[in-house]
């Protein structure tokens, strides 16, 4: 007779069977492929998906740091093309004060 343990895959957890979760590893619970799912523990499913809020929320809000960033040298670089511009001005009429 061939007894299958069943077993937490992250922690080896197997001790009360109604704690362990069936995982998607692609998070689409329709594709119940054997490659795709995984045994957890209640508490190493929970750690799991935190992580991966936690990265999400990461990209996110690096996503928003790059946009917010570009957006900022887009206005230093206008800027210093203003600055540029009115120091060139500047340096002409000094010029030309200075020839008189």
């Amino acid at each position: 007779m061939n007894i299958i343990k069943i077993k937490c895959e992250m922690c080896g957890y197997d001790k009360c069977k109604s704690s362990l979760h069936i995982h998607h590893k692609d998070s689409n619970h329709e594709n119940n492929d054997i490659s795709n799912i995984i045994v957890l523990c209640a508490n190493c499913h929970f750690e799991l998906h935190t992580k991966n809020i936690k990265s999400r929320l990461a990209k996110s809000k690096c996503h928003e740091l790059k946009e917010k960033l570009q957006e900022l040298i887009s206005l230093h670089n206008i800027a210093l093309k203003s600055y540029r511009k009115e120091n060139e001005k500047l340096q002409r009429q000094m010029i030309s004060r200075a020839v008189r």
